[in-house]
């Protein structure tokens, strides 16, 4: 391969690196929220080793509506191997999922001979923190990345010739079907991909292996609370605004318009491709339409499911949008190449999508940042009070029952990035606001979320303190503030000043709490205090 055909793969490098440094410095092996199941898993298998029945029902079982038997193997595999709960190591092996998607479109690439320098685009759009929660939370790599990494795979697999790897497209279908709920659907690409290229009885066995594992899917399932299809149909308008936002919320910059206009944008490029490929014949570029489709679908499911809440942008959803805007950017790029013009692009595509992401790392830096933090503060709340300030009063039940025992059998060990200050050092007579925010968390909990106007974030991550009368700690990260651009470029600074700590109320006792600030490694004790009726 010559530099020329090279050098667009190394700028490609700049985003993966810089994707997979961020996951390496901001993941933490804390179990948070739906993480709990994998905790479970581990306990459910220790403590029932040798009823293998009873592994087995608890590998299949529903949770919130999808029965996740995929991402809890993998979770316990890696246990396995390294002896211990890892989650870290669990949510950078996960990532690795989205590495395979982008050499499986380099392939395509490099068989259509397309320009790779259409592809520097690529991996901009794929290697970007816009999706920090799928990234970051081990329960959305195992589910939502993982699925989309297996249906490409299976899809791919279509378009090879022989029982073989029919057979393997089935199996990476099953997989994907008990990855996450929404992996059922890839019975509709599937069926589609083998009849573009008139493989019928290929098609009927791909289907009757596919609906077999569907069968089975449901199969004494269980319908969860959050799943209202009557409600979100009520309002069709609603819906079909869902699934825009869905599809087109990766460069939306949380403006939900933006989204239903890039949502449109992407559903015109698949039907374009759509009458393309049954015009040419051309099936190259055919498991990334099905891949679309797929992602379409989705969002079609997704919205029957919540689009009765509202039209929103959801972060965990992300990784959707991601690969819906890069998947119909392909789409796009197949779709030009016969152009001439088509060379006069690749310059404003690669600037455009690198201004893009680099505005994208400056906005969600201090979301990531408040990650990291939020996990560690609660590591330090667990550890000192037994539960998680951030986590509804169900979660903190269930927990309770088996992670003491995971600690004590060390078969999970908490992280060690702080501890909790134990004694008074300083008194300040500085003023904080803090008032209750209703929808601030968790569908209408009650969260106290309390502003620090004057504290510098940009020097080290400050902590507000709260002490009950029984000289409890509890910490809450505060949230920096974004810099504007203007104001970065002229100081070089991340964060404006001030910064902002939400707290789930529910799960505090009640009684008189004394507020502090602790920021690199100094406590000043403040003389506002807050009580819990």
């Amino acid at each position: 391969m010559t530099l020329r055909r090279t050098f667009p793969l190394i700028i490609c490098l700049i985003p993966i690196i810089a994707f997979y440094l961020m996951l390496y410095h901001f993941s933490v092996n804390l179990p948070w929220t739906d993480d709990s199941t994998f905790m479970h898993y581990v306990y459910q298998n220790e403590e029932s080793s040798s009823n293998f029945k009873k592994i087995l029902i608890e590998t299949f079982s529903v949770h919130a509506d999808h029965r996740i038997a995929v991402p809890r193997v993998v979770m316990y595999l890696i246990y396995l191997i390294e002896g211990e709960i890892n989650l870290r190591s669990v949510i950078l092996i996960g990532n690795l999922s989205i590495l395979g998607c982008f050499f499986i479109v380099l392939r395509y690439f490099q068989i259509s001979k397309l320009s790779l320098w259409f592809f520097v685009p690529v991996s901009f759009l794929l290697f970007q923190p816009v999706y920090w929660e799928d990234a970051l939370w081990p329960i959305c790599v195992l589910q939502h990345s993982l699925v989309i990494f297996l249906v490409l795979v299976s899809l791919q697999l279509l378009q090879k010739e022989g029982k073989w790897f029919l057979m393997t497209s089935i199996i990476f279908a099953v997989l994907a079907i008990y990855t996450s709920g929404n992996g059922l659907l890839i019975l509709i690409p599937g069926v589609l991909l083998l009849l573009f290229q008139k493989r019928k009885i290929a098609a009927v066995i791909w289907s009757i292996g596919v609906i077999v594992a569907i069968i089975c899917y449901f199969i004494d399932f269980t319908k969860g609370g959050h799943t209202h299809v009557t409600e979100s149909l009520l309002n069709p308008i609603q819906f079909i605004k869902y699934i825009l936002v869905f599809l087109g919320a990766n460069v939306s910059l949380n403006y939900v318009n933006r989204a239903i206009f890039l949502g449109i944008l992407i559903l015109l490029v698949w039907g374009i491709a759509f009458i393309s490929i049954i015009r040419t014949k051309d099936n190259k570029f055919l498991p990334i339409w099905g891949l679309l489709t797929f992602l379409i679908l989705s969002a079609g499911l997704v919205s029957l499911s919540r689009s009765w809440v509202g039209v929103g942008i959801t972060a965990r959803y992300q990784i959707y949008a991601t690969y819906a805007v890069t998947t119909a950017y392909v789409l796009f790029v197949a779709l030009i190449n016969k152009y001439d013009w088509k060379k006069y692009l690749k310059v404003p595509l690669i600037i455009g999508t690198g201004l893009y992401v680099s505005l994208i790392w400056f906005i969600y830096w201090p979301i990531i940042c408040y990650r990291k933090d939020l996990l560690v503060a609660e590591t330090v709340n667990w550890k000192q009070n037994g539960f998680f300030l951030t986590v509804d009063q169900d979660h903190n039940l269930a927990t309770a029952r088996f992670y003491p025992y995971l600690v004590k059998k060390r078969l999970y060990t908490f992280p060690q990035h702080m501890y909790a200050p134990d004694e008074d050092k300083t008194s300040s007579d500085e003023v904080i606001n803090f008032q209750y925010h209703p929808d601030e968390m968790y569908f209408g909990g009650n969260s106290l979320v309390v502003e620090v106007p004057d504290i510098d974030q940009n020097i080290k991550t400050s902590y507000l303190i709260l002490k009950d009368s029984s000289g409890r700690i509890f910490l809450a990260p505060l949230k920096a503030n974004s810099n504007s651009i203007k104001n970065f470029l002229r100081t070089g600074l991340l964060f404006s000043k001030g910064g902002n700590a939400i707290i789930l109320v529910e799960t505090l006792p009640q009684g008189t709490y004394q507020f502090g600030l602790y920021s690199n490694n100094q406590v000043k004790w403040l003389a506002q205090k807050w009580e819990k009726q």
